[in-house]
């Protein structure tokens, strides 16, 4: 629902001189750095390709009553306050637990691997010999890095690193990211610890929750100031030139803000060559009958085309009996081209694309009033919590540097 304080306007009918900020794309990014302009009084103009807001947050309710994540699931895991403060502005939220499994010859895996973990693979006996080792060695209750374990002087903990980094890590890589492992940023093979415990609890920050009425009824509350106006079904290279070092709209001279959210190379027309950015398609699939996985999430390491599927009544909780609404993630290379795979979701952190986004973040930093935040513009693997921080320090910037 579009709340009425918001106005949505049409291009041709646009007056794009009359704003003091256009923010580019309505994920966390981009709203929560309208809203916080638009709290100081900034007239805001937020310009988006799609012709919906909240970016891969969108939800929606089908015929059944049940609330559907169209891109995957969106559960928010939070250490910090001052996220959890903010978003208590904008909505209701409520605790839910997330519990994964992967699916790894014909049997369901706790993950992130953990003692569980073992006990499926490998049987009783075998799996208390190695969680011995385990705790001996690392401690009970720490979590391993699979790349420590694969270095251990123990024959059999490198033997078991192998094994998992087989049977859960490549498999799960080559299809997410299209690379292996050692050929990405540490952080992304380490967002997958070994546990030395029987915690199969996937979140592992101090809140796990979603917002009551859902994502796009967030959003519309995020965005709900008579300071801001939308545009939607618009491309920013449709509008914005920065050739010369200076921004131009509708090739005009613009001397207001821009805050930037989507890939930064598509803006430079990718003078520095093309990021990397990996894109998921979504098959949705709704039916009456029972979950056979033990958890809402499941993902496939081996032998699928598909890296995860997600009970959405399950997920989230819902009171509608005898329904199982999956929701499966199909990873691709981006390709602006694809037909599938044309919307960036997760920027490929390497030592290649890191000295391509130095290019062209060192082209935008020179230009005056012009900012670029979130997971896509500055090439950094965020998560949602990560995603409003930056927002709000972005915000920060902008009001502290044109005051």
């Amino acid at each position: 629902m579009k709340k009425e304080s918001v106005m949505y306007l049409q291009r041709d009918k646009t007056d794009f001189d009359k704003y003091d900020a256009i923010v580019i794309g309505c994920g966390f990014s981009g709203a929560v750095v309208s809203r916080e302009l638009a709290d100081k009084g900034k007239k805001v103009l937020i310009v988006e390709k799609k012709n919906e807001i909240s970016g891969m947050m969108a939800d929606y309710t089908d015929e059944n009553g049940i609330c559907i994540h169209k891109y995957g699931p969106h559960v928010f895991m939070l250490n910090s306050e001052e996220v959890l403060d903010y978003l208590k502005r904008f909505c209701e939220l409520v605790p839910v637990t997330n519990y994964v499994h992967a699916f790894i010859e014909g049997r369901y895996v706790s993950i992130p691997a953990n003692f569980y973990s073992f006990d499926a693979l490998y049987g009783e006996e075998k799996s208390k010999r190695l969680q011995e080792k385990m705790i001996a060695l690392y401690g009970e209750g720490k979590e391993v890095h699979i790349l420590t374990m694969r270095n251990s002087e123990d024959a059999e903990i490198r033997e078991l690193a192998d094994d998992l980094y087989e049977k859960i890590f490549v498999g799960y890589n080559a299809k997410m990211w299209g690379l292996k492992p050692e050929e990405l940023d540490p952080s992304i093979p380490g967002r997958l610890p070994i546990r030395v415990s029987y915690n199969n609890k996937n979140c592992k920050k101090k809140y796990e929750l979603i917002p009551s009425k859902g994502y796009i009824e967030l959003f519309n509350s995020i965005i709900d100031s008579s300071n801001i106006d939308i545009l939607l079904d618009t491309k920013a290279a449709d509008i914005i030139n920065l050739a010369g070092g200076k921004i131009k709209i509708n090739g005009k001279d613009y001397p207001g803000i821009v805050v930037y959210t989507a890939p930064l190379d598509e803006l430079f027309s990718y003078e520095f060559g093309e990021l990397p950015y990996r894109a998921l398609h979504f098959e949705i699939d709704v039916f009456d009958g029972k979950r056979e996985a033990p958890s809402a999430v499941t993902t496939f390491p081996m032998n699928f085309e598909k890296v995860r599927t997600t009970d959405m009544v399950e997920l989230l909780d819902q009171k509608v009996k005898g329904y199982v609404a999956n929701v499966s993630e199909y990873p691709g290379a981006y390709d602006k081209d694809s037909e599938k795979f044309n919307v960036p979701a997760y920027p490929v952190l390497n030592d290649s694309s890191a000295a391509i986004i130095a290019k062209y973040k060192e082209k935008a930093d020179a230009i005056d009033h012009f900012y670029y935040v979130g997971r896509l513009a500055e090439f950094k693997y965020f998560d949602m919590e990560a995603s409003i921080g930056s927002a709000l320090r972005c915000s920060e910037k902008i009001l502290e540097g044109e005051a």
